[in-house]
This record gives C-alpha cells, structure tokens and sequence, in this order.
C-alpha cells in the first residue's frame, strides 16, 4: 500500500529522524492492512523495523513504544515505501535495506544527501527504485545489479559521480534507466545492450563521451531514448531507423556529433519527438513523411543544407505531422526561398523557427494560415520584398523577428491587430514609411526594435503611450523626424530607450523624467535644443545617458553628479560654462565632453581651459563689495561735510548781521524826516543819478547825519 505522512519543514538531525519515525509509521499502517502471516508475521521486516527504532534516539509520539522483541507488532510484509514530494534533508537509513519484502520505494523530491546505501541491493523484490531530485552523492552502487526484478531505476537530478557500472547490464528486467542530470563520466557501458526488455533510456546532461552508443541501438525494444547534453562523437547508425522502430522519443542534442542524418530515419513512424540540435550534422534532410505522429521537430544549430534552391522541400513532408507543434530548423546552412507549402503545415503549430540561414526570396502570404503561431523567427537570412500584410492574422504571436534581413515596403499597418504581441523585432531591414500608429494597440508588447532602417515621419504618440513596454524599445538609425511625444513619460516601466541617429528636433520633453525605470538612455546625433531637462535628476537608476551631437545649450546640470552613471557622452553640443568634477565626471574614461566650445574648468584630464568668466565674477564680487563700502563711507562724509559747510556758512552770516547791525544806528523814518526838516530844499546838499543827499540834525543827540 501507499502512504502519505505529514512533512516536517525541520533539517539536520531533526529531518532525520523524522523521516525515520515515517518509514516506521507506514510499516506499522502496513502492517496493520496487509494479510496476516502465520502468528508471529514475518521476522525478517520485524526486526529490520526495529532496528530503525534502534536509530531513534526521540519518539515524543511514541509510536513506536509497544515494538521490542517480546511483542509481534508486526504481522505483515512491507511493500511499498511512498515518502516523495517532503523536504527530508538527511542521508538514506541503511536500514532501509533491511526491509526484504519492500517492492516500491519513492523518496524523490526532497533533499536527500550521501551515498545511495548499498544495503538497497539487499530488497531483492524492488520493482522501482525512484530517488530522483535529490542531492544524491557519490557512485552508482554497482551491486544494485543483483536486482533481477527491478523494472525502473530514476536517479536523475543529483550529483553522483563516476562512471556508469558495467553490472548495469545485469538488470534483465529494467524497463526505464534515468541516470540524467548527473556528473557521470566515460563511455556508455557496451553491456547495455543485455537489457532487452529496456524502453526508456536517459542519460542526458552529463559527461559522458565516446561514439553512439552501438549497444543500445540494438534495443529493438526502445520507446524513448534521450542522450543530449553530453559530449559525444561520431555519426549515428545509418539503420539507426530500423534497428529501432518503436522509437518515440529521441534527443542527441548538444553533443559533438557528424555525418549527415540517415535516410533510415523516415522508417521511424512512431516518432513524435526528434530532436538533434546543436551538433555537426551536414547534408541534406531526409523525408519525414511516415512521421504523422510527430509534434516536436529540432534540427537547428548544425550545419545542414547547401545553400541551394530546394534546401527546404523537406518541409513539405511535414504537413502530414496533424499535431506538431514546434519546428527549428534554424542556423543552419538552408537556402533557396522558404516553400509555399508552409501554409498546409499543421494548426497546431505555435513555434517556427527558421532563424539564421541563408534564406531568400519573398515571405508567402501563406503564413497567414498558421493562426496558432505564438513564436516566429526568419531573422538573420536574406529575405526580401514587402512583409505580408497576413501576418495580421496571426492573433495569437507573442513573439515576431523579421531582423537582418532585406525586407523593403512599409511596416504592415496589420501589426495592429496582434493585441498579444510580446517581443517584435524588424531591425536592420530597408522598411520605409512611417511607423503606424495601429502598433499602440499592442498593449502587450515589452520589446520593440525599429532600428537600422529607412523609416520617416514622427513616432506616433500612441506608441510613446504603450507603458506596457519594459524592456527594449529602439527608434536608432533611422530619419524620424519631429518633436519627441510628451507621451515618453507613459513608458515608466521601460527599461532601455535609444533614439539615436534619427533628425529628431525641439526641446527634450521634460516629461521623459517620469521614466523612473529607465537604465539606457541614448538619444545622441539627433538636433535637439534647449537645456538639458532637470527633470532627468528623477532618473535614479540610470546608468547610461548618451546626448551627443545635438544642438543642447546652458550649462551642464549638477544633478549628473549625483545619479549612478557608468557612462555619459555629451560631446558635441552647445553646452558652456563650469564643468562638474564630482560623480561621473570624476571617471574621464566613462565621460565624453569633446566638441563644447565654451565649456571650462573640470579636471585636468578634459583639457578646458580655465573659467575666466568664473574667476572675474568671482574678484569682481569682493571689489564691488569695496567700491560699494567705500562709496558709501564718502557718501556719509560727504554730507556731514556739506551739512557742517552749510551750518558753519549760516552761522557766518548771522554773525556778519550782527556785525553790521553794530556799526549802523537805527534810525526810524520819523527820525529822518524831522532831522530834514521833511526833506526840505534848504537841507538838500546835492542831486546825483541815484538821487538825492539831503543834510540833516538828529533829535536824540544832535549828530550830523546825510541821508540820501
């Protein structure tokens, strides 16, 4: 029976005894369902189970308080051993082995350490032996051979080590071997060839080496058979497709192996997945006809094909394939144009690959009918003429590459209508035109390449609004023209923007400060204007800014100091003034000021001359301070002065009065006209041009005065 025991989430010691006490509590569930025995059950599992009780050191459940020599607990055999999917972290008990009767035992998928325990050899009724996703170390115990009965033996996903045992050979019932995922080392052991009941073979990611293995392709038995990852040699059985007629399965890639693909492999009607890519295959591709089950086929990463006109006709063979699903025939060596018949290749297809070869001609229109395509490659070939505007209906792409080509014509306004697309990639074609609009419906797209083509026209604004871009979106080497859309600050999420080498003009938005995620920033050999933004000191993850040949002005902003930049290029602009020296201007390596004139001071290593205007500002402060202070000090005397000048200048007159008034009598007017007697003639002395002197006898003391 089978049985499922809570997990401990404990390690070390604790783990251990935990998963002791659960090979004891599902011995004792076993026990207690199984058919009785005969009285006194089976001794043999009754004393292997008590020699677990002997490793336990606490039992704070006391489950197992009632087993000792005296009472027969036990009165069952112990079959199977289910103990997969915990997180034990301890070595395998050795006492495991001790359990004679035991025919199934599942430990994968936890955490289990140390050697494989040779006592397994011991359970000479195991059926299946699953210790995969492990952390297994050590050999494969060659004695484990003694296992006649053993069908499945999965050890993948460890770290064992050595070499595979020749005693392999001595498990004449196994019917699946998993050693994958290993460091195993040598050569496929010829002894292999022993198990004739064998179906299932993976030996895949580890080191061995050698030539195919000739013993396992007499396996006539073979279902699936997966030797990729290894580096292995040589070329495969030219009746490789005959010897092994009920394969299902087989992978060889990323090996070391030659020689062209045997025609007998269109023998393999059962196959539904091949896969032989990243290897060294030449040649031609042989029918696969006969090979209506297939699903999955990879022959990329070779060297297959001549470059000639036919190179795909093979293609055609596969639309008998109703359920395929992926096929990656790329970088290769393929030539001529791609077949017409693409269009008859099964709708279930959602992986087409055909990515770095020597393809030419026009894309067919045909491709339209793949409607399930959600991956499509022809980048890196020689393609031409105009994308077919059916790609529109391949509504469920997420990913498109058409790059490295020599497409010509617009870019299909029909882009719009895949409203799953992820990744589109067009870059370095010859597509003219403007950029359409309808790509602002792609609310899915994170990466989009443009670049390296002949495009005119703005960026669509509906584009710059697409803030589901992320991570790549390039405009460069293009002849865009216009302002850059204020929408840029939509794309908050995008990780990496370059517009360079376009005609792009006006001031940078200062609304692109809002791309907070931004980390590459290149927009330089455009003809923007103006100031560099403040709004870009919010760009704090930046590590790359290029502004190079533009037409920027003012001076250089301190905030560049500040933020984490790797590497800054700002030559060949109108920039003046002071140059910083702290952050990334402190690396002269990482920063370009080249081509600014009016640019001055910095560290020594840029070259500049030295701020005069600063220097003249900076004197002129201190002596316009003097001349002020000064100035003001001769103001205040001046004044005093001229307030004590005036003073001193009216007190002088009061006194000059005062004088005056001292040497004159004050005569009245009656006084002078009774010392005249009324101004009489008999008085008058004589008559001048200012008039007449009169003589005259003032009352008050008789003196003679004249009066005129």
């Amino acid at each position: 029976m089978e049985s499922q025991l809570p997990l401990p989430h404990g390690r070390s010691l604790a783990a251990t005894l935990w998963l002791l006490l659960s090979i004891a509590a599902i011995a004792l569930v076993a026990c207690s369902m199984s058919d009785v025995q005969g009285a006194h059950g089976n001794e043999t599992d009754r004393f292997a189970l008590l020699d677990v009780k002997a490793n336990i050191i606490i039992d704070p459940l006391g489950v197992l308080s009632s087993w000792n020599s005296s009472h027969h607990f036990c009165q069952c055999f112990l079959r199977v051993l289910d103990l997969q999917n915990n997180s034990f972290d301890s070595r395998i008990p050795l006492e495991v082995g001790h359990l004679s009767r035991l025919r199934h035992l599942y430990l994968n998928n936890n955490s289990l350490s140390g050697p494989i325990p040779p006592s397994l050899s011991s359970c000479s009724n195991l059926l299946n032996i699953s210790l995969h996703y492990n952390r297994l170390q050590g050999y494969v115990p060659s004695n484990l051979s003694s296992l006649s009965k053993l069908r499945v033996l999965w050890l993948w996903h460890n770290g064992l080590s050595g070499e595979i045992p020749l005693s392999v050979g001595n498990f004449s019932s196994l019917e699946s071997l998993h050693l994958g995922d290993n460091m195993l080392r040598g050569t496929v052991p010829d002894t292999l060839s022993n198990l004739r009941n064998l179906k299932y073979l993976a030996l895949a990611q580890n080191n061995l080496v050698g030539n195919f293995p000739s013993s396992v392709a007499n396996i006539s038995s073979m279902e699936d058979l997966d030797l990729g990852l290894n580096q292995l040699m040589g070329t495969l059985p030219l009746d490789l497709g005959i010897t092994l007629p009920n394969l299902q399965f087989f992978s060889v890639t990323d090996n070391r192996f030659t020689g062209s693909i045997p025609q007998s492999i269109s023998n393999m009607s059962q196959v539904n997945v091949f896969i032989i890519t990243s290897n060294r295959f030449t040649g031609d591709v042989p029918s696969f006809r006969k090979m209506s089950n297939l699903d999955f086929f990879a022959i990329g990463g070779n060297y297959l094909g001549r470059g000639q006109a036919n190179d795909l006709d093979f293609l055609c063979s596969l639309t008998n394939s109703t359920n395929l699903n992926i096929v990656d025939i790329g970088d290769n060596n393929f030539g001529g144009a791609m077949p017409k018949c693409i269009g008859n290749l099964s709708i279930t297809l959602y992986m087409f690959v055909l990515e770095q070869n020597a393809l030419s001609g026009t894309m067919p229109s045909s491709i339209g009918n793949l409607i399930h395509l959600e991956a499509f490659s022809v980048s890196a070939n020689n393609f031409s003429g105009s994308i077919p505007p059916e790609i529109g209906n391949l509504k469920k792409v997420k990913e498109f590459y058409l790059d490295e080509n020599m497409f010509t014509g617009e870019v299909p306004h029909t882009l719009g209508n895949l409203s799953m697309l992820v990744y589109l990639s067009m870059r370095k074609n010859n597509l003219l035109g403007t950029i359409p609009s309808s790509l602002g419906k792609c609310q899915s797209l994170s990466f989009l390449d443009l670049s390296d083509n002949k495009l005119a026209g703005a960026i669509p604004p509906e584009i710059m609004s697409l803030s589901s871009l992320s991570i790549y979106a390039s405009f460069s080497l293009n002849n865009l023209t216009g302002e850059l859309p204020v929408e840029i600050g939509n794309l908050k999420n995008l990780g990496k923007l370059d517009l360079s080498g376009n005609k792009l003009s006006g001031k940078i938005p200062s609304s692109l400060g809002s791309c907070t995620s931004l980390e590459y920033l290149y927009m330089g050999d455009n003809m923007f204007t103006g100031p560099v933004p403040s709004s870009l000191s919010s760009l704090r993850g930046i590590k790359e800014l290029n502004l190079s040949h533009n037409r920027l002005s003012g001076q250089i902003p301190h905030f560049l100091e500040d933020l984490n930049l790797t590497s800054l290029d700002l030559s060949f602009n109108n920039l003046q003034g002071n140059l910083p020296t702290g952050g990334v201007f402190a690396n002269t390596s990482a920063t370009s000021v080249l081509g600014n004139e009016k640019l001055c001071g910095g560290l020594p290593e840029y070259r500049l001359p030295k701020c005069k205007s600063t220097g003249r500002s900076t004197n002129g402060r201190v002596r316009n301070v003097s001349i002020y202070t000064v100035s003001g000090i001769l103001a205040i005397v001046f004044m005093l002065s001229l307030v004590c000048f005036l003073w001193n200048r009216k007190q002088r007159k009061t006194v000059a009065s005062s004088s005056s008034n001292d040497r004159f009598l004050k005569v009245s007017y009656q006084d002078l006209l009774k010392a005249t007697d009324g101004f009489s003639s008999a008085n008058l002395v004589g008559t001048g041009s200012f008039g007449s002197v009169f003589k005259g006898v003032l009352a008050l003391d008789q003196t003679t005065i004249a009066v005129k």
